[in-house]
């Protein structure tokens, strides 16, 4: 078993920039686009068979809660890796 947490740290390289997400012109002078916070969780049930959990929870900053009416972001994912075997 494995647990991961991570953080990043989101933002644009000059106020002028564009949100590629969005497409759309920064109408503010800030360059923070928000915080991502996950938390991964991995179960090796065999050598062939994984089992893999992450919750991702992003905290919107100024240009994307000035920009944008969908603020703040939260996602689940669930995933199980197959290890398939081959003989030559």
């Amino acid at each position: 078993m494995k647990l991961k947490l991570s953080f990043h740290d989101f933002s644009l390289a000059e106020a002028e920039d564009a949100w590629s997400y969005y497409k759309k012109p920064n109408l503010t002078t800030s360059t923070e686009l928000g915080q991502e916070y996950d938390v991964e969780y991995k179960w090796q049930y065999n050598k062939e068979l994984e089992f893999q959990a992450i919750y991702a929870y992003f905290n919107a900053g100024e240009v994307v809660t000035d920009n944008v009416s969908d603020n703040n972001a939260q996602r689940l994912f669930l995933q199980v890796h197959y290890k398939f075997k081959h003989k030559m």
